[in-house]
């Protein structure tokens, strides 16, 4: 009687350890999931009009300069 007890705690460790593994390698996978893989590197410009720095992807062409803005490409023209 007491060797099954025994039988009965180890199977019920064992099946507590496995588990609580595999819960953590899931929680691991979440978590490098939500995490960026690479940071993503921008060039970034100064507005000539406002002085405000944009990524260069962002920034609005009027002729050779590059502003942040409509609006400050608008500005720009007029002065």
């Amino acid at each position: 009687m007491f060797f099954r007890w025994i039988v009965l705690a180890i199977i019920l460790w064992l099946t507590w350890h496995v588990a609580r593994r595999l819960w953590r390698e899931h929680q691991k996978r979440e978590l490098q999931a939500q995490q960026p893989t690479e940071l993503s590197t921008q060039k970034m410009l100064r507005c000539p009009q406002c002085g405000v720095h944009f990524p260069e992807q962002e920034g609005v062409k009027s002729g050779e300069t590059v502003f942040c803005s409509t609006r400050c490409a608008r500005e720009h023209v007029k002065s």
